[in-house]
Formats: C-alpha cells, structure tokens, sequence
C-alpha cells in the first residue's frame, strides 16, 4: 500500500508550517512593556493594511481593563515626515518600541540610527543623538587602518 499526495495537498500542508502561517496570524504574542511599576503597559498591535501588515502601539490599564491608543499615530508620523523628509505611515511607523519620558507626555525612539525625542502635548519631534560612522581602508601590507564610531549628542530639554 503506498500513500500519494496531490501538489494541491501538499501546498495546503506547507501553507500550515509556521514560518509561512505567521503571516495570517495577528497578535499571536503580546510582549508588553510595563508603566508604573507594573499597573499598566503598552504593546505593539498589529493591524491589516489593505495586503500588507501594519502596527499600532496601544496603552493597556488591566486594573481597569482598558486600552487606548499609547499616542496620536497619525500626528506623530506627520510631525516625523516633516523632520526626516520622507512619508511616514502612521500605521506602521518606523520603529518598534519607544520609551515615555516627562510623565507620558513625551517619548523616545530610534529612527534611521538616529534618537529622536516627539513631545505628545505637540508633537514636535527632535532629534537628539545620531551616528556617524568613520571609514578608513585597511591595508593589510602596512597593517594601518582605522574605524571608528561616534554618537553625537544632542541637549534636548522638555
């Protein structure tokens, strides 16, 4: 007795595996990010975007068993496409975690290698740090050469 399977079965299976089922799964997993000591905490949601996949960062109370929107996505991408000179999409903004600063009335993250601080009562956003990266060729014959990697910082006061 010998078993067949159709390409049609065999494609319906592999579509199944993990690593190609991950896509049409949403929210899978949660990895929060706890506030104030562990009462609250934000996540980065998931959401479909016409045939692509999008994120969303949300603000969880389980205390109250609440959740919100962490901050303005729409003005904050605004406010960003306006300082690094490209279109921002505000359901997917480029980059997947943050930090609140000023008592949630600001956040940090990082961008194009570089740190940016958005105040949240404007949304004016700064940035604060960035690489700069040195290069120099390597000469294996004389054994000179040279790389060297500098933050520049910024001072930013809230």
């Amino acid at each position: 007795m010998t078993l067949s399977v159709t390409d049609e079965q065999y494609e319906k299976a592999e579509r199944l595996l993990s690593w190609n089922a991950i896509k049409d799964v949403f929210n899978g997993k949660v990895f929060p990010n706890w506030l104030d000591k562990g009462s609250r905490f934000w996540y980065q949601k998931d959401i479909r975007k016409e045939s692509k996949r999008g994120k969303q960062f949300v603000l969880m109370n389980p205390q109250s068993n609440t959740k919100e929107s962490a901050f303005d996505h729409v003005k904050l991408a605004d406010s960003l496409s306006s300082v690094i000179s490209r279109e921002v999409d505000s359901d997917n903004l480029p980059f997947n975690s943050f930090t609140f600063l000023n008592d949630e009335k600001a956040i940090q993250f990082e961008v194009d290698e570089s740190t940016w601080i958005c105040d949240l009562t404007n949304f004016q956003c700064n940035q604060i740090r960035t690489k700069i990266y040195l290069h120099m060729n390597f000469y294996p014959l004389t054994g000179v050469g040279l790389h060297l990697s500098k933050d520049i910082t910024y001072l930013y006061v809230l």
